[in-house]
């Protein structure tokens, strides 16, 4: 059966040049960066070259970059980095902002900090298409706020948040500006200047890169607490022997993705149109979460609600007949738990409940996204007449 791979947001295949670029760091060139012999030095100028294109994309300085190996660990970082250095300063505990729809690594981060007392958590809530509202951000802004962390791009409904408005925000206020540009990379600039954030987040294998590496933009002069002790790797953010294969390989993924980014976007919104009438042919009395087609949603995304159904079961009979693609919510010990998203711009229950996001990539055709969606419409009215008769 010829597979339709509808999941890119989860991760993506490694493109074949990087694998190319990654093998001698394997096989030829596997010194410790560390050393100060040829061997050791060959893989410190790998590195170095990566920082340096690396730099060139993000618009900022070499000493800039740390790399890390995923972004989970890298909002882990900036969250808890950011808040101890700021508690240490000051001698008292650090007010943290965020919004409801975070990654639950940066959600759940942000519910240990409250619960050990490490932080003062408010979450600014967001309407009905997931959207922060610039003015909520400033009205909780106090005196104690250390750290401001928002997503680019929401990884379920491809929300795109307006982050250089809630940039400008936090640095008149001088406070540090944590940015996910996790499901950004690729489809949306990432120039930190442009973006006016302090910190951002990335994540490899989102852009056709190696899993198990990332990389956190620390602005200069953003106090920041190491959070792992060690040999002092990373100019002491990140101790650990770099991962050289997988650095030089997230280097070049993310050259490539910038150098196709604007014809990629284009070709995904065209086809985000394309899937969208098709559903809303086949199935009229479907919801589309999140925002409307345009700028302001991820061309690579479409997220969609059934209404009283088990999007548990439409998921499993998708795959079952060829076709990957996710739910909008978390599958813990066999029970479908709402996701916190679909739950956080209003959806009911039910409709949560019956999420499916549907995310496209480089592989994804015309001719595949529309296979997928009549499959989808077929699977979706036996359902609805089995439980009828159930």
């Amino acid at each position: 059966m010829s597979r339709i791979y509808l999941d890119y947001a989860a991760t993506t295949p490694l493109n074949a040049k990087v694998f190319e670029a990654m093998k001698p760091y394997f096989l030829e060139e596997w010194g410790n960066p560390s050393g100060i012999y040829r061997e050791g030095q060959k893989s410190r100028e790998a590195i170095d070259d990566a920082r340096h294109h690396i730099s060139k994309i993000l618009e900022c300085s070499l000493e800039e970059i740390v790399f890390v190996s995923s972004a989970t660990e890298a909002n882990n970082l900036a969250i808890k980095g950011v808040l101890e250095a700021w508690r240490k300063k000051h001698h008292r505990t650090p007010h943290f902002i965020t919004t409801p729809i975070e990654h639950s690594c940066i959600k759940n981060t942000a519910e240990y900090c409250a619960s050990e007392g490490l932080a003062k958590v408010s979450t600014i809530s967001v309407d009905r298409f997931g959207f922060v509202d610039p003015n909520d951000l400033k009205k909780n802004i106090t005196k104690d706020t250390a750290l401001v962390s928002i997503h680019y791009v929401n990884n379920e409904i491809g929300t795109v948040e307006p982050i250089p408005r809630l940039g400008k925000i936090c640095e008149k206020q001088g406070i540090p500006f944590h940015v996910d540009a996790v499901q950004a990379a690729g489809i949306l600039p990432l120039s930190v200047e442009r973006l006016h954030c302090h910190l951002l987040s990335l994540s490899a294998h989102k852009f056709y890169g190696p899993k198990g590496v990332g990389l956190l933009y620390v602005r200069r002069g953003t106090e920041i607490v190491s959070q792992m002790h060690g040999g002092g790797q990373e100019r002491k953010y990140r101790s650990g022997t770099e991962n050289v294969a997988s650095i030089v390989g997230m280097a070049m993924s993310l050259q490539i993705a910038e150098e196709m980014r604007e014809k990629e976007y284009d070709r995904l919104q065209k086809l985000q149109i394309f899937g969208y009438e098709l559903m809303k042919r086949e199935m009229p009395k479907v919801k589309l979460n999140g925002p409307e087609i345009g700028e302001k949603r991820s061309p690579a995304n479409l997220h969609f609600s059934f209404g009283e159904l088990d999007g548990e079961s439409l998921l499993i009979r998708l795959d079952l007949n060829g076709v990957a693609a996710s739910l909008g919510s978390a599958c813990t010990s066999g029970m479908i738990d709402p996701s916190h998203v679909l739950t956080a711009i209003g959806l009911s229950h039910e409709d949560a409940r019956s999420g499916l996001r549907l995310t496209m990539g480089r592989g994804t055709t015309k001719k595949d996204l529309e296979k997928a969606i009549l499959l989808i419409a077929q699977i979706v009215k036996t359902l609805r007449k089995e439980q009828e008769f159930a």
